[in-house]
């Protein structure tokens, strides 16, 4: 009998309760400061240089989640050696110090070059936290639950990032509204950071009523904790697996996250022209009207099997994006045909720009008048479902993947390094595409075609977990 199929069916809520908790905290400060970031780059930078200033404060973006891996490694270690419960402890902690931390930072013009070297240090915190953040949460809950229901109840930590996004948009809309727009860019935006606190004590109540997790309680039991996680989890015997789950199935959840959350915003702000407000708000109705959908697949391949439905929505996925897109596009109703450089009458700056033909010529897209939002909304809840397919399930494949000895460090590593690296890259490249050819497509066609080919890559190497594990 496996370790996993030994343990009784605990009271899963306080678990559950602590992991969307925290999960949904580290989303919604992600999802933050990604949207503030044309606000917020002028408070700690140099304002006299505007376009550095929000290259350096993106380059913060990037530096966050290049660093995930390296904090995979780092509480992989104190997960698999101390526990599950210890390391999202710790990890949720520093999370929300350095949040709070770049709430009340001093900008440039009071403490000067320190402001972007603090601002810098945070990010790197914060991202080496969240590097072991998502695997404790995925870990805690998968090892506390029964086995049979393991797809249903990881599933729910899926739908912490739709939370955080809505979350965010949602304080930011708040705060917008309740000053101008001039005290909003001086210090309103540092308001968007207080639900971090309420967020924080909903997980501090939760917490102090957890225990282990069943599984690593009974590894200590049995004295079977692992001494050396990291170089166990780097090894051969545990290595094949790991880039198994890696290339195979989270690539695809990085591909379709990227698609649906960040350049499908990026596609009706920037190519569409859609009101940047009405773009935010199509993009978190879609997101929010799905989210049922991360559960229901999670719960379905407890009785079909994980790799199917994986598998299967990154299939749909990657034949409809196209044609959704090309919806989204006549919905907007700006008649877009390509990027272009051209020059704005308004402004009477030449540089790339949306183009369509009017009177024979290629001008730039003015903002949609009249777009259909209900269209643009269905479009971007289809994305989500697709999303949803691959990501429910993932929760508990990638937790059943690997030994319990070095399930933290492998399952955290796995999914910094398909998550974090690759979906932190693939904006560096596919929407440069877009500029360079002209295509308002070329961006989608380069993420469809790494999809297609982590697919095959599935379909070829993955192994189905969830009827192996219950033997």
């Amino acid at each position: 009998m496996s370790l996993d199929s030994s343990l009784p069916s605990p009271s899963v809520l306080p678990a559950l309760l602590a992991a969307v908790a925290g999960m949904t905290l580290i989303w919604y400060d992600f999802y933050l400061f990604g949207a503030l970031a044309t606000t917020v780059a002028p408070r700690f930078f140099p304002r006299s240089q505007t376009i550095l200033a929000q290259i350096g404060f993106f380059s913060t973006l990037v530096v966050g989640l290049m660093v995930r891996p390296v904090g995979a490694l780092l509480f992989g270690k104190i997960g698999d050696m101390r526990g599950r419960k210890a390391a999202l402890s710790l990890s949720l902690l520093l999370t929300s110090m350095a949040t709070i931390s770049i709430a009340v930072l001093p900008g440039y013009a009071m403490i000067g070059g320190a402001a972007p070297i603090a601002l810098i240090l945070f990010r790197v915190l914060q991202g080496l936290s969240f590097g072991g953040a998502h695997a404790a949460a995925q870990v805690y809950v998968a090892e506390s639950v029964p086995v049979n229901r393991r797809g249903f109840y990881a599933s729910f930590v899926q739908i912490a990032p739709t939370l955080g996004l809505v979350l965010s948009v949602g304080a930011i809309l708040v705060v917008q509204h309740s000053l101008d727009d001039k005290s909003f860019k001086l210090f309103g935006w540092r308001y968007t950071f207080l639900p971090t606190v309420l967020l924080i004590g909903l997980w501090l109540y939760v917490h102090f009523g957890l225990s282990e997790s069943r599984v690593f309680s009974k590894l200590k039991e049995r004295g079977t904790v692992s001494t050396r996680p990291v170089m166990s989890a780097l090894g051969r015997a545990n290595m094949k697996s790991l880039l198994r789950i890696l290339f195979g199935a989270i690539a695809i959840q990085a591909c379709l996250w990227y698609v649906v959350q960040l350049y499908a915003l990026f596609h009706l702000q920037n190519i569409l022209k859609v009101k940047p407000s009405t773009a935010t708000g199509v993009v978190a109705l879609g997101h929010l009207l799905a989210t049922p959908f991360f559960i229901f697949f999670g719960a379905l391949s407890d009785r079909l099997g994980r790799k199917k439905i994986i598998l299967g929505g990154c299939l749909f996925a990657a034949v409809l994006y196209l044609p959704i897109y090309k919806g989204m596009q006549y919905a907007a109703g700006t008649n877009v045909v390509k990027v272009a450089t051209v020059k704005n009458p308004v402004t009477g700056i030449v540089g790339p720009s949306a183009a369509a033909i009017i009177d024979g010529n290629l001008q730039p897209v003015m903002e949609a008048s009249n777009p259909n939002v209900c269209l643009l909304v269905g479009l971007v809840f289809l994305q989500v479902v697709f999303l949803a397919a691959v990501a429910g399930p993932l929760g508990a494949y990638g937790v059943e993947s690997f030994a319990p000895e070095v399930r933290y460090t492998s399952a955290g590593l796995a999914y910094s390094l398909g998550n974090g690296t690759l979906g932190g890259l693939l904006p560096l490249i596919s929407l440069p595409l877009i500029v360079r050819t002209g295509n308002i497509d070329a961006g989608l066609y380069f993420v469809m075609g790494l999809t297609l080919a982590f697919f095959l890559i599935g379909v070829i190497s993955l192994k189905e977990t969830a009827l192996s594990v219950r033997r």
